[in-house]
């Protein structure tokens, strides 16, 4: 079994540096090392992994899919190794996180707040906006991100879900006339404000209503780029938008918003913290991450988590 994660760990550095002589290098074997361990992994699956030439080399089917396995399993390795060692040390470094800037007008505030004060070596660089950041290429360690989640590069832990609703100011709702149901909410008179990605297909369910689901898709004649930003413009009476519920329950100023449909919502969006499976500050992202999930959301109010 040992031999077999030596033989693993041989094939993803092959399978990262596409040739037998960069995996050799970076693992300081020999070309022909490297060239065995690739042998005896196939003889132990029964399967090709890799096809060979005098020029190049390339991964069969089999390799490719192999490959990801691999990846996944020695992440997770070292992922035990080091939350291991983080637990003997106190820590520090520079932690960049990118959040959704609606954080800004939420109970979450308080959890960032309290992280400080429990880790003052700990140096945060937060940037809060709804853009979806390349985190590798901008340089952060972390982000928490709702909805579906795309990039399949990423590690990601669940924090929590909850709905959207549907909400406008009480005298735009009342201007607008009867909206009954959610099919209501694409007709071209409905000024809607949000994000160019919600543009989409949403599926409603009715509150207490079994299995009874509507899908809509409608457009944005108001298109931001900040969700805070739009529901300060949806307090203003100029359109409608989504908001969590955990914002409509928990809002500081009541009586500025207001359910559109209030039997029905969304379906359950979930939110994540992902990270680069190779970020440099990976125990500070699970640290920050633990922290969050363990030790801060238990204490939020049951609104924040969903119905």
């Amino acid at each position: 079994m040992i031999e077999n994660l030596k033989s693993v760990a041989v094939f993803a550095k092959v399978a990262e540096t596409g040739s037998f002589t960069a995996a050799a290098k970076a693992l300081k074997l020999s070309a022909p090392v490297v060239s065995q361990h690739i042998s005896q992994l196939e003889a132990r699956l029964d399967t090709a992994l890799v096809y060979r030439s005098t020029r190049s080399l390339s991964l069969t089917d089999a390799g490719q899919r192999f490959a990801i396995h691999a990846r996944r399993m020695l992440d997770a390795m070292e992922d035990g190794f080091e939350e291991l060692a983080d637990e003997t040390e106190s820590p520090k470094g520079t932690l960049s996180v990118a959040l959704p800037a609606l954080i800004l007008d939420s109970a979450f505030m308080d959890g960032l707040a309290e992280y400080v004060r429990r880790y003052p070596d700990i140096q945060l660089r937060l940037s809060f906006d709804d853009a979806v950041k390349d985190l590798v290429k901008e340089g952060y360690d972390l982000a928490i991100r709702g909805g579906v989640l795309e990039d399949s590069t990423l590690k990601a832990r669940k924090l929590l879900q909850g709905e959207l609703l549907p909400v406008g100011s009480p005298g735009l709702l009342e201007a607008l006339g009867p909206i009954s149901q959610p099919s209501d909410l694409e007709a071209d008179h409905i000024p809607w404000i949000g994000a160019q990605s919600m543009n989409r297909k949403l599926a409603f369910r009715r509150i207490g209503g079994g299995n009874e689901v509507q899908h809509i898709v409608h457009k944005n004649k108001i298109v931001v780029d900040n969700s805070l930003g739009a529901l300060k413009l949806i307090e203003r009476g100029v359109g409608i938008g989504y908001a969590p519920r955990f914002y409509l329950q928990n809002h500081r100023e009541p009586g500025l918003l207001a359910p559109v449909l209030p039997d029905w919502v969304t379906e359950p969006v979930g939110i994540y913290a992902v990270w680069p499976a190779n970020s440099g500050s990976r125990s500070l992202s699970r640290h920050f991450v633990s922290f969050i999930s363990e030790e801060f959301l238990p204490n939020l109010p049951q609104s924040y988590q969903g119905t």
